[in-house]
């Protein structure tokens, strides 16, 4: 009996930890995805004549300038749920 509750505590320890892992590595791919279309909207906008300076990136919490006033805009477009 108590054979059969450790390996059951194991198994469920483990399947845990893979979870987690699995979870972890989601949210680093979703990381990665995010920083290099980011990379690749920037470029774009570089490539098509937009100065550096003269355009600006969605920061979290803080007011965007309205849209008039800048050559390019990058932010993120949020199609349901929680933001």
């Amino acid at each position: 009996m108590l054979a059969l509750l450790r390996t059951t505590t194991l198994r469920a320890l483990r399947a845990e930890r893979d979870q987690a892992r699995a979870e972890r590595d989601q949210a680093r791919a979703e990381a990665a995805s995010a920083a290099d279309f980011a990379r690749r909207a920037e470029g774009t906008a570089e490539a098509e004549g937009a100065a550096r300076d003269g355009w600006t990136a969605d920061e979290p919490g803080a007011a965007l300038p309205p849209a008039a006033e800048l050559i390019w805009r990058v932010q993120p477009l949020h199609l349901g749920g929680t933001p």
